[in-house]
């Protein structure tokens, strides 16, 4: 359907893509990861034997009402925006780097359907923190990551509890034995 010189999607055709960051790439913009969710494939993954269920087929109308009430139902908590706010502000003082108003818009998204889907918010904050903000800390001269690495994970247990956010503090020792 082409009306004025733009083509109508349907709400049922999504885009997945692919991109390499190595070596023989150019920089990936902050733009393109503020706009994609990462996938690292630099573990391999233990095998499992998923249990056998039924097939269920909903439309992408179902599939929006649900994440639609999912994020009603499961609003990130006032304690976890709190302490979003209070990350925010360290990762500003002591790397220079913040959220964007999109990353923030797609944490309010995010949690709420990864917490619908049977897990816990922590868990999703977890996750989608340690995609789309520590991340950020790539950009950052390797020495002083080195030294402040350590700290950074300190304080994300001050703030959300002792080993409450593994992938965030694994994403940090990455970049810090890389840098």
């Amino acid at each position: 359907l082409i009306d004025g010189g733009s083509v109508s999607i349907p709400n049922n055709v999504w885009f997945v893509g692919t991109i390499n960051n190595d070596d023989s790439t150019f920089a990936i913009s902050d733009k393109v990861y503020d706009r994609a969710m990462i996938m690292n494939l630099d573990m391999k993954a233990e095998p499992f034997i998923a249990p056998k269920t039924q097939r269920t087929v909903i439309s992408a109308e179902q599939f929006n009402r649900l994440t639609s009430e999912a994020m009603k139902e499961y609003e990130v908590t006032a304690r976890n925006r709190k302490r979003i706010e209070e990350l925010d502000k360290y990762l500003i003082e002591h790397f220079h780097i913040t959220f964007g108003n999109r990353i923030m818009k797609q944490i309010r998204q995010y949690v709420p359907v990864y917490v619908g889907c049977g897990g816990e918010e922590l868990e999703a904050l977890d996750d989608i923190l340690a995609k789309k903000i520590i991340r950020k800390l790539e950009t950052q001269n390797p020495v002083y990551l080195r030294n402040a690495a350590e700290g950074l994970c300190s304080y994300l247990d001050d703030l959300f509890g002792s080993d409450a956010m593994p992938l965030c503090k694994s994403a940090i020792h990455r970049l810090e034995r890389n840098a």
